[in-house]
């Protein structure tokens, strides 16, 4: 996927604002069958995106490919599009299935994963100026020590 994004980049932006810095593309002449080359790449790598180890190389790959889409023909151009509206599509339920299980968390399993997440370390005597007198509370164990004696 690297080297496909490489050989992408030697292609012209539709854009010159989207160009990387320092970006040399290669002769005109020796496009057409590199534009021919890539596409091939690309669209083995789109049959891919059903895995989730390759969302997100494809995501990149269709990023820059629409980036350069005027170096495909009309009919490569369409399925460009089609390609850029599937990776849309996809990162839009993504982000909803993630909000949805967020939101349909209750109280208690909001609270359960920010205790689960935090590092809770309190001394007993923390103010002690040695580290002897100190007693290491932490955890979970230490929250709930503590709401007793409240």
């Amino acid at each position: 996927a690297r080297q496909v994004r490489e050989w992408l980049e030697k292609l012209p932006c539709i854009y010159p604002a989207l160009e990387p810095a320092n970006a040399k593309h290669m002769p005109e002449g020796d496009r057409q069958p590199w534009v021919e080359v890539i596409f091939d790449c690309i669209e083995v790598a789109v049959m891919h995106y059903k895995h989730l180890w390759a969302k997100t190389t494809v995501d990149i790959l269709i990023r820059a490919v629409v980036d350069r889409r005027q170096n495909f023909s009309q009919v490569q151009q369409a399925t460009i599009q089609e390609w850029n509206a599937m990776c849309k599509g996809q990162k839009i339920q993504r982000q909803q299935e993630h909000a949805r299980n967020v939101k349909d968390q209750t109280a208690y399993e909001k609270k359960e994963a920010e205790w689960n997440s935090s590092d809770i370390k309190k001394t007993q005597n923390s103010w002690a100026k040695d580290a002897k007198n100190a007693v290491n509370l932490g955890g979970l164990d230490a929250w709930a020590a503590k709401q007793i004696s409240n």
